[in-house]
């Protein structure tokens, strides 16, 4: 038995019996550069599920040492070196995307290792991608359904499966397309043969998920032809299988079945549809596909949703800003808002039409966006780590037209609903910003960073303070700022350099919270994202619309505070930058952080194809794009006069004058 701390060598089969259970093994074939990123947090997701039969293939010797070194040299094994992953030449990364030839290649290993393990030993297999979260142990499922030879998850928005149903999805069709993200693979001739055949027709353009459904499809076509009916016609499923889960596959030497979508789902069904909820199910796992970005966006999913198992770079930042989101109020019967003319179409659909749904969205997920400018922007000019506020959308963000804001085949989700991050923005932009600003570079964590803080250091949280105007109250009637200037700029620009000096600096000391006052706070929502109780501390700004040297002088006596939470609007706290250069990088960085909407079909909706979102300013000069004049909120408000929706779309500010 090799041992815990031992780098991964070959196989054998006294690892393999260690590894599994009651004749199972959970199967996941890496390679350093996707190991890297996710294979800690897969690793911690599938314990804490109870996972205790999993093996790691391991495609590079990198990869091998890195598993001995994590303790884990008895749960990996080093593939043979003509199926290891070639470096690149001259060495270095390429990275993983959808398509690329680097993505196809590593999908191949996998077959070739689930073939050649299942070749050589009697055992069943439960192949797992490392961007799979398992949140229960899936072994039971599969256990429960033992006529099954192949059982595999699906790429859909959607589920066939009625409420309340936690089996195989129901009726069961060629068309369906299958994710081998998850698969079981049960140790029987047929299976046996169905790999071999897989793993012979390995291809260097087309991922193995691609031949896999082609195989079968093209099986069940040949049937078709031979017997001269449809392939509708060849599905065979058992006398007692009423819902028609399992159909007889390549001659009946199979039985293959849909693991259910609203079990095993994807990121969009998990985080926009919440499908498990909708049918009432327990998840079992999420694959983090049907999402935009790479392997950072990924990782920032994980995170997001909570299913982090990070260290402490990531847990313990040196210092953080978090601040309280207003979400504009969502329009009434907003979900059920259908095409003009449509079957059960109300009166607001007839007159505004599923364009209005898209509309609704861009206004409001601008008015959120504007928020989030100002405090990236305050917490750039801090040097502080942004805490993400949980966004919300009216729509989903797609890749091809949505159907009445969601995607097509998504029959479940009920709108509005809470954003993922790969929703709104370019994610790998906003993680890994490509300049600094003003000498820092912007730093997030997601909100799934606040509501997870079980796993935070008691020195973060005990340092924590609320960041609120004084005014008045706190003997800074005036206001002043730099003995008198209070110029700032509410847009991209900044105000007079050098304005640095605080005269209402002594407003900003830091005031302990009764708990009278903490009960008020929490009570208001104060941190409500989070799930934190409100910090015990206030420190009041002598005025709002700082800009970056005036926020920096105000709060420099505040600096050993390690979070600070900004209860007061963002707009109102943060001016700009001071200067000229810092600004117009901040704003390209913004500018790279904010995703395109996609998509409205124009023949059917008219309009543009897509909007932008756009991190701005409250007030900007120019703006937007897309479909919607130039972005603005007082642009849809002008837009929208003439509809019964007008209300929603105008805030005071942007009222245009009355018409005549």
């Amino acid at each position: 038995m090799p041992r815990p701390n031992a780098a991964c060598d070959l196989l054998t089969p006294g690892l393999l019996a260690h590894a599994s259970r009651n004749g199972t093994v959970m199967l996941l074939v890496v390679d350093w550069e996707s190991a890297e990123p996710l294979l800690p947090h897969w690793l911690g997701n599938a314990r804490a599920a109870g996972v205790d039969y999993f093996l790691v293939a391991a495609a590079d010797a990198r990869t091998a040492l890195a598993l001995g070194r994590a303790g884990l040299g008895d749960r990996c094994y080093l593939l043979p070196s003509d199926a290891q992953r070639q470096a690149p030449p001259g060495g270095g990364r390429i990275g993983y995307y959808w398509g690329s030839e680097e993505w196809v290649a590593a999908t191949w290993r996998k077959v070739a290792a689930l073939e050649a393990l299942m070749a050589a030993h009697p055992v069943d297999v439960l192949l797992s991608d490392v961007d799979v979260v398992w949140l229960a142990d899936p072994l039971p499922f599969m256990r429960a359904h033992p006529a099954a030879s192949i059982l595999v998850s699906l790429d859909t928005p959607g589920s066939w499966t009625p409420p309340g149903d936690g089996g195989l999805e129901h009726d069961f069709q060629w068309g369906r397309v299958c994710n081998t993200g998850a698969l079981f693979a049960r140790h029987q001739p047929g299976v046996l043969g169905f790999l071999r055949a897989w793993r012979a027709a390995v291809n260097a353009t087309r991922s193995d998920q691609d031949v896999f459904n082609a195989l079968l499809r093209e099986g069940a076509r040949r049937e078709a032809e031979a017997a001269r009916v449809s392939e509708a016609e060849t599905l065979r499923f058992a006398a007692e299988d009423a819902n028609r889960t399992l159909a007889c596959a390549l001659n009946c030497t199979i039985r293959i079945g849909h693991l259910p979508a609203a079990r095993f789902l994807n990121s969009y069904t998990f985080s926009m549809a919440r499908l498990h909820e909708a049918k009432g199910v327990a998840p079992i796992a999420c694959h983090l596909v049907w999402g935009y970005g790479g392997q950072a966006a990924k990782l920032a999913k994980v995170r997001d949703e909570g299913w982090g198992y990070d260290g402490p770079e990531y847990l313990d930042p040196p210092a953080l800003l978090s601040f309280d989101l207003a979400v504009p109020p969502e329009p009434p019967g907003f979900s059920s808002w259908a095409d003009p003319g449509e079957p059960g179409g109300n009166a607001t659909a007839a007159k505004l039409g599923v364009l209005a749904m898209a509309d609704a969205h861009a206004s409001s997920l601008d008015a959120q966006l504007s928020q989030l400018w100002h405090a990236a922007g305050a917490a750039v000019a801090l040097n502080r780590t942004l805490l993400l506020p949980q966004l919300r959308c009216l729509c989903a963000r797609g890749w091809h037209a949505t159907d009445r804001c969601r995607l097509a085949g998504d029959n479940a989700t009920s709108l509005p609903v809470n954003c993922s991050l790969d929703q709104v923005f370019v994610v790998e932009a906003l993680v890994e910003p490509l300049e600094a600003v003003d000498g820092a570079r912007l730093s997030v964590r997601e909100v799934g960073f606040g509501r997870n803080w079980g796993r935070l250091p008691a020195a973060l949280l005990a340092s924590r303070a609320l960041v609120t105007m004084a005014g008045a109250e706190a003997g800074c009637s005036n206001g002043t700022v730099d003995g008198g200037n209070s110029s700032t700029s509410g847009s991209s620009g900044g105000g007079g350099a050098g304005d640095s000096s605080m005269q209402g600096a002594a407003c900003t000391s830091a005031v302990p919270l009764s708990g009278e006052q903490q009960a008020e706070a929490a009570a208001a929502g104060v941190g409500a994202d989070y799930g934190l109780p409100p910090p015990p501390l206030r420190i009041a700004l002598p005025r709002g619309g700082l800009t970056s040297d005036q926020l920096r002088a105000a709060l420099a006596p505040h600096a050993s505070v390690r979070w600070l939470h900004l209860a007061s609007d963002p707009r109102d706290v943060f001016g700009g930058f001071s200067r000229p250069e810092a600004a117009a990088a901040f704003q390209r960085l913004m500018d790279r952080a904010a995703a395109a909407w996609c998509c409205r079909d124009p023949k059917r909706e008219g309009g543009d194809r897509a909007d932008g979102h756009f991190l701005r300013p409250r007030r900007w000069p120019g703006g937007g794009g897309g479909g919607r004049g130039n972005g603005s909120a007082a642009a849809l408000c002008r837009a929208r006069r003439g509809g019964v929706e007008v209300d929603y779309f105008c805030t005071p500010g942007d009222a245009p004058p009355a018409e005549p």
